[in-house]
């Protein structure tokens, strides 16, 4: 997502595409109302970017965001916020799949929106959600 481009950024079928995903494959996803909004907002931000291959995400130089600031920006995040549990990017996926689950979701509608192409590998990775955890307000907050 880091390095996503305007080339992949579709506003008129409302469909980013992600290429050469973890599964070696390109993947399209639809963009909703809210983010189709974001994304058009941030590219009317972007008069000229400074980068030449078009990223979407840009530092205040006009470079790629590095996950060097994003890993700073994460630790000021926690130093503000002592008793909020320390996470990679990456869980953020996690934490996603697991309220989608805890509101009601689908393992299958989890499958496709994670872009799975085995319900076997979404099952392994959620099908452990409790009902002791629909309570939980999130995964990620220490009890």
């Amino acid at each position: 997502m880091r390095e996503l481009t305007w080339k992949q950024v579709d506003f008129k079928t409302s469909y980013l595409t992600f290429n050469n995903t973890k599964s070696g494959d390109d993947r399209s996803v639809l963009m909703s109302k809210a983010l189709k909004d974001h994304m058009a907002a941030i590219a009317e931000g972007q008069e000229k970017p400074l980068d030449p291959h078009g990223h979407v995400f840009l530092n205040d130089e006009g470079f790629v965001v590095s996950p060097y600031r994003i890993e700073r920006a994460l630790r000021k995040l926690w130093a503000k916020n002592p008793d909020m549990k320390k996470f990679r990017c990456h869980d953020l996926r996690h934490s996603f799949a697991y309220n989608f689950l805890k509101t009601g979701g689908s393992m299958y509608q989890l499958q496709a929106i994670l872009g799975h192409k085995q319900i076997g590998l979404t099952v392994d990775l959620y099908g452990g959600l409790k009902a002791v955890d629909i309570d939980r307000v999130s995964p990620y907050v220490k009890l």
